[in-house]
């Protein structure tokens, strides 16, 4: 099986319910190499906020349909949940503002 020590979804999970970027996590996390990194960028909401605008480029999004936002401590539960240690980066100069996590495999969780 192939194995990477890199990784990164800029403007993936945006698309995808927070559910489907667990279960993304956990069928990547055996194709990395110990100590690799995975990053993932996403739009940011406070926890309960059904819709949001984005500043800039206007980018409306929802917490049940595309495009999505996440809270951040929501991201991070769902990375540890399927095996990967987690932290935000915060904002990093994306166009719409969407800001990036950076994960790395646990080994315990490896097959």
């Amino acid at each position: 099986m192939p194995s990477f020590d890199f990784g990164m979804a800029q403007s993936l999970f945006n698309h995808l319910p927070l559910d489907f970027f667990a279960l993304a996590l956990n069928a990547i996390r055996r194709n990395f190499e110990p100590g690799g990194r995975f990053f993932a960028t996403f739009f940011v909401a406070q926890p309960g906020t059904r819709e949001l605008r984005h500043e800039p480029g206007g980018i409306v999004t929802r917490s049940d349909r595309d495009p999505f936002h996440f809270a951040v401590d929501d991201v991070l539960v769902a990375a540890r949940e399927a095996g990967w240690s987690a932290r935000s980066i915060g904002a990093w100069g994306h166009p719409r503002d969407q800001q990036i996590c950076e994960l790395e495999p646990l080994m315990r969780h490896r097959r």
